[in-house]
Formats: C-alpha cells, sequence, structure tokens
C-alpha cells in the first residue's frame, strides 16, 4: 500500500510544481498606455497623460483577443526601491510592452 501511495504521489507532484511564473511585461517606451478595460481609448484613470515610466511592469493574469488587438489584464507594478501595485486589474495593448517570449 505505501508503495501504491508513492507512486500516487510521485506522479501527482511534478504536475503540480510545474506551474510557470506569472509573465511579467516592461513598456517599450514612455508611450505605452495603461487602460481600463480592452478598448485602446479607455484610458484607466489617472493615466491620461501616459506618463509611464519604462522601469514600471506588468503582471498578466489573463489574455483577451478583441477586434482592435491583443490585451493583456493584470497588475502595474511600480519600479524599486519602492515596488508595490499601483493598480489592479489593468488592461495593457499587447504590442506597446515587452512581455518575454
Amino acid at each position: 500500500m505505501k508503495k501504491l501511495l508513492f507512486a500516487a504521489i510521485a506522479t501527482i507532484l511534478p504536475s503540480g510544481a510545474a506551474h510557470a511564473a506569472p509573465m511579467q511585461c516592461a513598456p517599450k517606451d514612455s508611450t505605452a498606455r495603461i487602460l481600463n478595460s480592452a478598448n485602446p481609448n479607455d484610458t484607466a484613470p489617472g493615466w491620461k497623460m501616459g506618463n509611464v515610466g519604462t522601469s514600471m511592469s506588468f503582471v498578466v493574469k489573463r489574455t483577451v483577443n478583441a477586434e482592435t488587438g491583443k490585451y493583456f489584464q493584470g497588475d502595474l507594478i511600480a519600479p524599486r526601491p519602492r515596488g508595490g501595485t499601483m493598480g489592479r486589474n489593468l488592461f495593457i495593448l499587447a504590442q506597446e510592452w515587452d512581455c518575454g517570449s
């Protein structure tokens, strides 16, 4: 019975441990927009001027494909040393950000 239990645990653990880290993005330049929805004209409150620092990061929670392009929804993170979440459940237009491979 112990061998069967060990075999079951050995099978389950690798699949559970294989979760990928959340995708993080950085703005390509200071013209990147912070959006309230998956709409390029729906700028989030407080981001009308488009002054996004290139040291900020965005942690992606989900991808949204719309007629106007590919968007990511997630959290905007302040640069270090302060760090911390600056906004939750915001949207970015994927083409304006570098999100790795």
